[in-house]
């Protein structure tokens, strides 16, 4: 929950949000990857090798592409 926090400060109130403020759109996404990895963690028991779970986990690759893509269009468009 700190780090989901943490990035939701830094996306509304950091030089770089207050010179891009899209980058809000960046939080839900964040939010559910922390989620997806807490889900990973405890209910599949997968926690041993996070770098494995990283890689093989489909949602988890489809969410940081999209987190990827809206940085790069809010820096763009804003």
């Amino acid at each position: 929950s700190a780090a989901s926090v943490t990035y939701a400060v830094y996306a509304i109130s950091s030089h770089t949000a207050v010179a891009h403020p899209g980058l809000v759109l960046t939080v839900p996404v964040v939010l559910y990857c922390v989620l997806r990895y807490i889900y990973l963690v405890f209910h599949r028991e997968q926690g041993g090798q996070p770098e494995e779970m990283l890689l093989t986990d489909r949602p988890l690759h489809t969410a940081i592409l999209l987190w990827g893509l809206l940085v790069v269009g809010i820096f763009i468009w804003f």
